[in-house]
């Protein structure tokens, strides 16, 4: 079985395919995996009409549940095969609570299923992050007022080509003041080379992003993807010295994102840190996207 390095160019190759993709979990997207490819090796491979990723982590490798239209159980026995030779075992994840149910029903006790709350992403309905409305949104309400008041010289702007070389300007000096304050955490650093990663090869990806300028300069950017009724929203980066900057990236990409059928937005999980937490939970989710690992190993 030939696993093929997941570069730019396989970006277009597999998109149908995870446009397919059950759930909406943000870790099986195109422009996400793309992004995190900058830290971890990703391959892919079509097996019987479905895609399938592989990553491989310290660990080990771990693989997707098949995307697409084609014959999953072929994938998956196709799949097992390919670990039992390599003595190895099969792992899948992460998966959602009902594709973790629906591989165990294929695998029968040689699945071991293990929730992964930690990973979890929040969700959150369009509208709600688009407008701000409600007493629950007044502290995000009351953060864009002090941004309007204090730079009214403020502008919105499409994230388009010609605003990458400004782009990655400010991921360098975004990284520079994290580093000077001594708050640069580990899955932080790893994010900003998959940031750097989608800027540089922006033309190739299937995103879309927002830029937000101060008097010409650049005070924040966000950017993500749409599949079905969700977007998945992989980056936002402010400058916190314009105070409410984030809020005001939330609003204004999730509102100039807005398209029928568009209902939800994931912003991903808070990657186990407290602040992100608190931060993530402000905003008001509608809810989480549960995630589970599958282990198959034939005794």
């Amino acid at each position: 079985m030939d696993f093929i390095p997941f570069d730019k160019e396989a970006v277009a190759i597999t998109a149908p395919y995870f446009a397919k993709k059950s759930g909406r979990l943000c870790d099986w997207t195109p422009a996400g995996c793309y992004l995190w490819s900058a830290n971890y090796t990703y391959h892919y491979a079509i097996l019987h009409g479905c895609l399938v990723m592989q990553v491989t982590l310290p660990f080990g490798e771990i693989y997707s549940p098949p995307m697409g239209e084609g014959d999953t159980a072929a994938a998956l026995s196709a799949l097992e095969a390919h670990c039992r030779q390599a003595n190895k075992p099969l792992r899948i994840s992460p998966v959602t609570p009902e594709q973790a149910t629906q591989l165990t029903a294929f695998f029968g006790d040689s699945a071991r299923v293990k929730p992964m709350p930690q990973y979890a992403d929040y969700m959150y309905h369009h509208t709600d992050l688009a407008t701000f409305a409600g007493r629950r949104y007044s502290g995000q309400r009351n953060h864009i007022n002090q941004f309007l008041k204090k730079h009214p010289n403020w502008e919105y702007r499409p994230l388009t080509a010609e605003l990458i070389p400004s782009l990655l300007r400010f991921t360098d000096e975004y990284l520079r003041l994290k580093q000077a304050r001594g708050v640069l955490s580990e899955s932080e650093e790893e994010d900003m080379n998959g940031v750097r990663a989608v800027l540089t090869a922006w033309d190739a990806l299937p995103m879309s992003g927002g830029v937000i300028l101060v008097d010409g300069a650049v005070a924040g950017f966000a950017a993500g993807e749409r599949i079905g009724d969700t977007l998945y929203v992989h980056i936002e980066k402010g400058d916190t010295r314009y105070v409410g900057i984030y809020q005001m990236l939330v609003r204004e990409y999730a509102a100039h994102s807005a398209a029928e059928g568009l209902a939800y937005i994931n912003r991903e999980d808070d990657a186990g840190e407290p602040g992100l937490r608190q931060s993530k939970l402000a905003y008001r989710p509608c809810g989480m996207a549960e995630k589970c690992s599958v282990t198959v190993e034939r005794k």
